[in-house]
């Protein structure tokens, strides 16, 4: 999803259930925040709120995500730092918020925040290499209330 909602809708009541934003990374966090408010207008204002799921590449829209009431967020991009050590954790993360979220799992206001391993590697200003940091898929799975 390119700066797209895509809505998935309750086959009871025909009201949002998840609202999916994805918002496109340009490493331009202006430019990345403009578009995720343009992408949140996007979400239908119903009386029955839509549970809200951000997809990004990055863990750097937290604090935007966390005004906007984002219920999870999901990202990856730091690799969990690729190379770790004992005691230390990553030596190094491409995150304006360095090694405040590197993986896993975090929670800021009412919104959940995962950030994947992921299983590729950074290829620029990173080592081609893991080092105690395995690669990893997850598989979320979101229910309801009922």
């Amino acid at each position: 999803l390119d700066n797209e909602v895509e809505s998935l809708i309750q086959s009871c009541d025909d009201e949002p259930g998840v609202a999916i934003l994805g918002v496109t990374c340009t490493h331009k966090l202006r430019v990345d925040s403009e578009s995720f408010r343009q992408t949140l207008a996007q979400v239908p204002n119903n009386p029955g709120t839509p549970f809200t799921l951000l997809l990004y590449h990055s863990p750097d829209l937290i604090r935007e995500a966390t005004r906007a009431g984002i219920d999870l967020y999901l990202c990856g991009h730091t690799h969990g730092g690729q190379i770790r050590f004992p005691f230390i954790g990553a030596l190094v993360t491409a995150s304006k918020f360095w090694k405040r979220y590197e993986m896993g799992h975090y929670v800021e206001g009412n919104t959940n925040l995962y950030v994947s391993r992921g299983i590729g590697m950074e290829g620029r200003g990173a080592p081609r290499a893991r080092f105690l940091c395995p690669p990893e898929i997850e598989l979320f799975e979101l229910r309801g209330t009922d």
